[in-house]
C-alpha cells in the first residue's frame, strides 16, 4: 500500500503503464494520483455513504423488509440483476424441460415428451430437422436467440428425436441435424396429423354433430360420414372412419374380461351377450347388470358341464345367501324383454353389445376355431352395434330355451291362467 498525496491510500496489484514511462518510480506514482484525485475522492464518498446505509439497514426493525429489498437494490445494481437473469434463465430451462433430468441412455416417458413438445420453439426445430437442419443458428428462422436455439437443440438430443449426422460438407457444412425413428415416428404421427386435423377442424365438428343427431338412421349416418371422409382429400389421406370412433385390438383374453368388464360398467339400457367362454367375474357382472334394471339378453355356448343353466341351478338348490337366490328367482321368471337366455351349441363367434353403441367381439382363428386369438373394442360405433344385434337375433331363432326357463314360463303361464280363471268365475258370481 502506497500513501500518495492529500492522503489517499492506493493499492497496487500490478505496475501501471503510466509508472513504467516516468524517471522514478515514486515520482510517477504521486504525478499519477494527482491526476485521478477527483475520481479516488468521489469513490472514497460513495463507500462511506454505503456504509452509512449498510449500518442504518441493521439498525431497521424486523418488519421493514421491502426498505431492505430497495436498500440493497441500490447498493448492488449489477449483482441484482445478474441474480434476476440467472433465476429467469433457470426457470425457463425448468419450463422447457418440465424439471425432469434427462439422463444419456435412459428411456424418457411420454409426460416429458409433451413437456418438451409443448414449447413451439422445440417443435419447430423438430419439424425443422425432418427435412435437415444445418447446424448453424443463423440458418433457423425463427424468434429464438442464439442461446435459446442451443439450449432447444440440446433437448432435443437428449431425449432422442434428433441427431447429428455427417453430410460430407465442408466447414460447418459437414454435418446436420436430422429426425431419428423415434422423431419421425412423433413427427407424423402427432404433429403433422394435428395439423391436418385441425386445418379440418368444422369438416370434424359437422361429423360430431351428426353422429349425436338421434333423427339419423345409424345406416345413413355412417354413409353420410364415409362421403364427407372420401370428399376431402386431407381426411381422406389422414385417416378413415374407423378413426372417427375410439377402438382397441385385443390380443389376450385376460385384457378381453377386463373389456368386457369395462363396457358392462357402462351399461344403461341393455345388453346383449353371446359368448362360448365362462369367467365367473363376468357371470357375476351380468348378475349385477340385471339387478340394476338393465336388460339382458345371453346365449350361452360354453360346455354342458359348466353351461350357465347349470350353475343358476346350483344357485336355485343352495343359495349362497337370500338376496342371491331372490335375484336369481326374479331373473328367471323377469318378461323375455328383461332377461332372455338362450343355448346354442356351436356359437361361431363371441360377442356383446351394450346400449346399441358398445360393441367388443373376437375374431375367429381359422385354424384352431376354439382357440381365442384377438378381440375388437368399438366404443361408440351405433352401425356396427346394429349389424351384431341383427346377428343375434338371427343366432337365437337357431337356439334353445334352457329347461329352467321353460318351467319358470310355463309356471307363469298357468299363475296367470289361474288368476285369470278366478277372476272370471268372480265376475259371474257378481252378475248372479
Amino acid at each position: 500500500m502506497y500513501l500518495c498525496s492529500n492522503n489517499i491510500p492506493i493499492f497496487i496489484s500490478y505496475i501501471h503503464p503510466y509508472f513504467v514511462s516516468t524517471n522514478h518510480p515514486k515520482r510517477g506514482i504521486n504525478i499519477y494520483c494527482e491526476r485521478h484525485k477527483d475520481d479516488w475522492l468521489t469513490r472514497s464518498s460513495n463507500r462511506d455513504e454505503r456504509k452509512m446505509d449498510l449500518d442504518k439497514n441493521k439498525e431497521l426493525p424486523s418488519g421493514s423488509d421491502e426498505r431492505v429489498n430497495d436498500i440493497r437494490s441500490n447498493l448492488f445494481p449489477g449483482a441484482r440483476k445478474q441474480g434476476r437473469q440467472k433465476r429467469e434463465s433457470s426457470e425457463t430451462e425448468k419450463a422447457l424441460s418440465g424439471g425432469a433430468k434427462v439422463r444419456l441412455g435412459t428411456v424418457p416417458d411420454s409426460f416429458e415428451l409433451f413437456s418438451l413438445l409443448s414449447d413451439r420453439g422445440s417443435v419447430n426445430l423438430l419439424k425443422a430437422a425432418y427435412t435437415g437442419l444445418k447446424t448453424n443458428s443463423a440458418n433457423f428462422v425463427g424468434n429464438l436467440t442464439k442461446r435459446q436455439f442451443y439450449t432447444r437443440l440440446r433437448r432435443l438430443c437428449d431425449f432422442g428425436l434428433i441427431e447429428k449426422r455427417d453430410v460430407g460438407g465442408t466447414g460447418r457444412s459437414k454435418s446436420m441435424y436430422r429426425t431419428t425413428s423415434l422423431g419421425s415416428i412423433i413427427y407424423n404421427g402427432h404433429i403433422e396429423t394435428m395439423e391436418q386435423a385441425l386445418s379440418n377442424y368444422w369438416e370434424l365438428k359437422a361429423i360430431d354433430i351428426l353422429k349425436t343427431n338421434p333423427k339419423f338412421p345409424p345406416v345413413q349416418k355412417d354413409a353420410i360420414i364415409n362421403q364427407l371422409v372420401q370428399s376431402n382429400d386431407s381426411l381422406n389421406r389422414m385417416l378413415n372412419s374407423t378413426y372417427l370412433s375410439s377402438f382397441s385390438v385385443i390380443k389376450d383374453f385376460n385384457r378381453l374380461i377386463i373389456e368386457v368388464m369395462r363396457v358392462l360398467d357402462n351399461a344403461q339400457k341393455n345388453v346383449y351377450f353371446a359368448s362360448r367362454y365362462h369367467d365367473s367375474h363376468v357371470s357375476t357382472k351380468l348378475f349385477e347388470t340385471f339387478s340394476k334394471g338393465i336388460g339382458l339378453h345371453i346365449i350361452d355356448s360354453t360346455p354342458e358341464q359348466i353351461s350357465l343353466e347349470k350353475r343358476i341351478n346350483a344357485i336355485v338348490r343352495k343359495s349362497p345367501n337370500r338376496n342371491t337366490f331372490k335375484m336369481i328367482d326374479k331373473m328367471i321368471h323377469a318378461p323375455s324383454g328383461k332377461f332372455e337366455l338362450l343355448r346354442l351349441a356351436d356359437l361361431p363367434v363371441s360377442f356383446i353389445v351394450v346400449d346399441e353403441l358398445q360393441v367388443v367381439y373376437e375374431t375367429v382363428n381359422h385354424t384352431n376355431p376354439q382357440q381365442f386369438t384377438t378381440a375388437l373394442a368399438c366404443y361408440d360405433d351405433a352401425y356396427l352395434a346394429q349389424q351384431f344385434i341383427k346377428y343375434f337375433k338371427i343366432l337365437s331363432e337357431k337356439a334353445e330355451i334352457p329347461q329352467i326357463i321353460q318351467t319358470a314360463e310355463s309356471q307363469a303361464f298357468n299363475s296367470n291362467r289361474t288368476k285369470s280363471s278366478a277372476s272370471t268365475r268372480s265376475g259371474n258370481n257378481n252378475g248372479e
